[in-house]
């Protein structure tokens, strides 16, 4: 490309220079088109180690200066802005708990370690219905709630939230 393109590689520099000025489409695109073909002609001379005297004088070709620049320099006290692409992966295991701030629970909640039935009908008190425990052995979010009922006003949100009703002994509650 680079000996047969030379004659073109002129032809090219003349339709710049004679079309540049002209705001018709049919001449920008001349341009646009002969802007082009320097590039790439200029990355071929490059990749071939071949010099092309006032290549490098060239406006359109030129690098650095201001382009990309507009916010200016982070020493002039402009902003810059910089692109992060964060990857999550989702794990491949089973999360047990979820991570709640409210203003009633400052601190994130911790994992609440999932039991069967009969597991929970051993640790609950004989107060807490059947039905309850069913639920809480069946529903990780109505245990975790569970897990971190204080007042009565606790109570009354899970039994609102999960449609029973859950009575704990006034000592549990203390």
């Amino acid at each position: 490309m680079l000996a047969a393109g030379n004659i073109e590689y002129k032809d090219q520099l003349r339709n710049i220079y004679r079309y540049s000025g002209k705001k018709d489409a049919a001449s920008q695109k001349k341009v646009a088109d002969a802007i082009k073909f320097i590039k790439e002609y200029a990355e071929y001379a490059e990749i071939a180690g071949v010099t092309i005297p006032g290549l490098d004088d060239l406006p359109f070709l030129a690098e650095g200066g201001r382009v990309n620049r507009a916010l200016g320099t982070p020493e002039m006290g402009e902003i810059t802005e910089t692109v992060e692409q964060e990857t999550v992966k989702t794990p491949t295991e089973k999360i047990e708990a979820t991570e709640v701030t409210a203003a009633e629970n400052i601190e994130p909640m911790k994992e609440v370690p999932v039991m069967d039935f009969a597991t929970l009908r051993s640790r609950l008190p004989k107060e807490i219905t059947d039905d309850v425990v069913q639920l809480l052995a069946n529903s990780k979010e109505a245990l975790q709630d569970f897990y971190y009922i204080n007042s009565q006003n606790d109570v009354s949100n899970f039994n609102t939230k999960y449609g029973v009703n859950l009575i704990l002994p006034p000592q549990v509650l203390a």
